[in-house]
């Protein structure tokens, strides 16, 4: 498995986030640059816009990786930040 310390620089990310409430398609987006490598990456979205920005690694599901796609294993810290944002109904 891929953690989020593999992401490089133009790599294709699904993310957790979709189209309507839990319905498919995943957003996905470029990886533009992972400079936390621990709690966030700044990525080109595609979802209801295209827009960049900051985006939670814990929201980060999967990595494009030698033409299929890759789970992304979550650390315990950032699985913890998941739950801490989840708590307060984000």
């Amino acid at each position: 498995m891929k953690t989020t310390k593999d992401l490089k620089k133009g790599m294709r990310v699904m993310l957790s986030y979709t189209a309507s409430m839990g319905e498919l398609p995943r957003w996905q987006g470029t990886v533009m640059d992972n400079r936390s490598k621990a709690y966030r990456c700044f990525l080109n979205v595609e979802g209801w816009e295209t827009e960049m920005g900051d985006v939670y690694s814990h929201d980060v599901e999967a990595v494009l990786w030698d033409g299929k796609w890759e789970q992304i294993e979550h650390t315990p810290k950032q699985l913890e930040l998941k739950e801490k944002i989840k708590a307060m109904g984000w």
